[in-house]
């Protein structure tokens, strides 16, 4: 689709999904042309900024997800906030995609200043070699309710290929991932981090936006993982487990979107079923 100097691209593969019957598909080009001339009709832009600095996931590898956003009319610039010391004032969100190192104390404070007031967070964790020390990413994260139960989902019951640790869990009612559930499309994540709320928090409600099956457990224990040979023990966490939240504010304005994995949205793997929509979505 074309209008003026601006352009919108509508792929092949976006204009069907898998249906219910063995080789049956459905088409969903209607709503992806509506939102093609949606795209090109407003003169809107919503600048969102990725953090840099702690060894993120790099942008070389995100692509497709940067591509896309811009063609929903985002502005997608990098942010190394412990270096610019604030949060720029047109920034409506914040991507935190994949940090393999720990937050500063003082980026985690203006981070929460930011999801208390007017910006949003999308906040996706995945496996790093320290993710069981990072504690100011834990303290942003306890701000929303969130808690990371530090270990990593292995999953018998929904899987990709026989792999336990490439999850395909299940979509819990919401309005990010009804439309992923009804065209009967996946997300799949690989390697991914099991976490927690308080449900009796009032002013930050997480709502679980993906679970396992309740064959699956969190494994503490990663030396088990590099071995080979995870087995569920008394230091593990019990499925079902939740994998993404979606928080609003005591007010249920969407606020924040917290993923245990961060690698779904690479080029790799992000236009694998649902993967790109749910991000998206997000």
């Amino acid at each position: 689709f074309e209008m003026g100097d601006k352009q919108k691209k509508v792929y092949s593969y976006d204009l069907f999904y898998a249906g219910m019957g063995d080789g049956s598909y459905q088409f969903s080009g209607e709503e992806k042309f509506t939102q093609a001339i949606l795209s090109l009709t407003s003169d809107v832009k919503h600048p969102v900024y990725f953090l840099t600095g702690h060894n993120e996931m790099p942008a070389s590898q995100m692509s497709s997800l940067r591509s896309s956003l811009e063609g929903e009319n985002y502005t997608v610039q990098d942010l190394n906030l412990y270096q610019q010391g604030k949060i720029p004032d047109d920034a409506e969100a914040v991507f935190i995609i994949g940090p393999q190192n720990d937050l500063d104390p003082k980026e985690v404070a203006l981070l929460k200043e930011f999801v208390s007031g007017k910006g949003k967070l999308f906040i996706a964790l995945g496996y790093a070699k320290d993710f069981k020390n990072w504690p100011n990413i834990e303290d942003l994260l306890g701000s929303i309710n969130v808690k990371n139960t530090q270990s990593i989902v292995v999953e018998s019951g929904q899987n990709l290929s026989g792999n336990p640790l490439y999850i395909v869990p299940n979509y819990e009612y919401h309005d990010i991932t009804k439309d992923l559930s009804s065209q009967n499309r996946v997300t799949i994540l690989p390697v991914a981090l099991a976490f927690t709320t308080d449900a009796n928090n009032a002013d930050w409600k997480a709502s679980a936006l993906l679970k396992s099956t309740d064959r699956a457990y969190g494994e503490t224990d990663v030396s088990q993982l590099t071995s080979g040979k995870p087995r569920l023990d008394d230091a593990d966490v019990k499925g079902p487990l939740d994998v993404a939240y979606a928080v609003p504010d005591k007010d249920s304005k969407p606020k924040a979107v917290v993923i245990g994995n961060a690698q779904f949205l690479s080029d790799q793997i992000i236009l694998e079923q649902g993967n790109r929509d749910f991000a998206l979505n997000s």
